[in-house]
């Protein structure tokens, strides 16, 4: 959960520039959003289904962030694909270096 905290402030400060001149105004809560339900279904699915699903499912960081930015918040389509791949890049990196960084101590 920590790089979800992380990754969704890291998002809520890149949509603030991305998206200042538009109507889009996001939120904290929003780009919390846009983190933490591609994390639950993440979470779900390595329940439920064998490794290389899951990673797959990863994209889900991309698809559900795209999806709500273009049904939602009414962003054209190339604007919302290219808000969902900065989501997956975002957490992405984060993940990995949290991954790193607590590999280091032990």
């Amino acid at each position: 959960m920590l790089t979800v905290a992380i990754s969704s402030g890291l998002v809520w400060l890149l949509f603030k520039v991305l998206y200042r001149n538009s109507d889009a105004e996001l939120d904290g809560y929003e780009s919390l959003v846009f983190v933490l339900a591609p994390a639950l279904l993440v979470f779900l699915v390595s329940i439920f289904a064998p490794t290389p699903i899951t990673a797959v499912a990863e994209l889900l960081y991309w698809i559900v962030p795209a999806v709500l930015l273009r049904k939602v918040f009414d962003v054209p389509f190339w604007q919302a694909f290219r808000g969902g791949l900065w989501v997956f890049l975002i957490v992405f990196g984060v993940t990995v270096a949290t991954v790193l960084l607590f590999s280091l101590e032990a």
